[in-house]
């Protein structure tokens, strides 16, 4: 146990970049909760390019520090090094940067930081497993195992896709989930209102997809969905909310396809929950996916979902409102059941959905008292 004079305590969580994800909004909430009087947090980046969290990360008072070329071992293991030197010592690092976190582990056991964590949040980092790859996973596999102190997945997958082993679900080896703040569903914007400013006609189905345009999201997999739903039903309008390397490719596909007038591309919102709460059935078609938060959002809101069958069972929290179907079945099926969640009336209402999410583990405040009592009782 620490005590009152080892206060503050001073970690560093190492992302990728602070834009809007599913890790780094996850991070955000527990920093907004959690008491910076006793923790002292610094992020290590992998960018020095603006990120769209870093003015609320400055407001809390916690430092952004980039440490550069990942893809230059040498070269940052020196910028590390130099980092620890200027800002450290750390009681804590916490890193959140997949396969490349056993090469932070071991660069953080040369700098003694004592309690080194590994957190999972994905099945798959999506690259090709050529011989070069599969050297590399096997190396930071063994760095992860052999240097970090604390291993972390949001789920059982996450846990077998990173450390290719389950988590046995004690301080050392356990899985946190990634937590949400339901408390934002409470009080969402009226639908018409919503509609009306993303220019949608209020009376006509909107099927939505929340994520970023990379090939685990599976955008290719809706638009061709798009094209087949709107041969039978041309009025239903789709939203699709985010941005990433794919996403130009797929609007153009949309344009080629000559269904650009049924699309709504929004780009990165700050207002995810008023949007969820604008549709009315929710697409999800994952090619991997460690948790899927965003499905457990689209619940709070009270939309239905429809799910690839690769992502957790974990999340199938409100079973109403969740249909798995596998990827290989045909997208007629899938265009069957968007059309009974239109059809038919939820079996339950938005106040059950959200007060069953706020009675879970996956309540942010939940996530936020579990991390404080690791952190503590290193």
């Amino acid at each position: 146990m620490v005590t009152k004079e080892r206060f503050p305590i001073k970690i560093l969580h190492v992302v990728d970049s602070m834009n809007r994800g599913g890790v780094e909004t996850w991070l955000m909430q527990v920093f907004r909760r959690i008491d910076l009087n006793i923790f002292r947090i610094d992020l290590l980046v992998h960018t020095i390019a603006a990120c769209e969290y870093n003015n609320e990360l400055q407001s809390l008072g916690i430092r952004i520090i980039p440490c550069l070329r990942p893809d230059r071992p040498w070269q940052y293991a020196l910028n590390f090094k130099n980092i620890i030197k200027k800002y450290g010592p750390y009681d804590i690092i916490h890193s959140h940067v997949n396969r490349f976190s056993g090469f932070v582990m071991f660069l953080a056991y040369l700098a003694k930081i004592p309690m080194r964590i590994v957190r999972s949040s994905s099945t798959s980092d999506g690259r090709s497993a050529n011989y070069q790859r599969r050297l590399y996973n096997k190396l930071m596999l063994y760095l992860t195992k052999r240097y970090a102190t604390h291993l972390q997945a949001t789920t059982q997958a996450a846990a077998l896709g990173l450390f290719e082993s389950r988590l046995s679900n004690t301080n050392y080896s356990r899985i946190l989930n990634t937590g949400i703040d339901f408390q934002v569903f409470k009080n969402l914007q009226d639908k018409q209102i919503i509609r009306n400013a993303l220019k949608i006609p209020v009376n006509v189905p909107v099927i939505g997809h929340v994520g970023r345009f990379v090939e685990a999201k599976n955008h290719d997999f809706i638009i061709n969905l798009a094209d087949r739903i709107l041969q039978e039903r041309p009025e239903m309008h789709f939203l699709c909310i985010g941005d990433g390397p794919l996403r130009p490719q797929i609007e153009k596909k949309v344009s080629v396809l000559k269904i650009k007038g049924n699309f709504t591309f929004t780009g990165v919102r700050p207002d995810i929950p008023d949007l969820l709460f604008a549709m009315d059935v929710f697409l999800f078609p994952s090619k991997w996916e460690g948790f899927g938060r965003v499905i457990l959002e689209a619940h709070a809101a009270g939309v239905p979902c429809i799910i690839s069958d690769v992502i957790p069972p974990d999340i199938d929290v409100v079973a109403p409102l969740i249909k798995r179907l596998s990827l290989s079945k045909p997208i007629s099926q899938w265009c069957r059941e968007i059309l009974n969640f239109i059809e038919t009336p939820a079996m339950i209402t938005r106040e059950e959905s959200l007060n069953i999410l706020e009675n879970s583990r996956f309540d942010i405040n939940y996530s936020v008292r579990e991390l404080v009592s690791i952190y503590i009782n290193r």
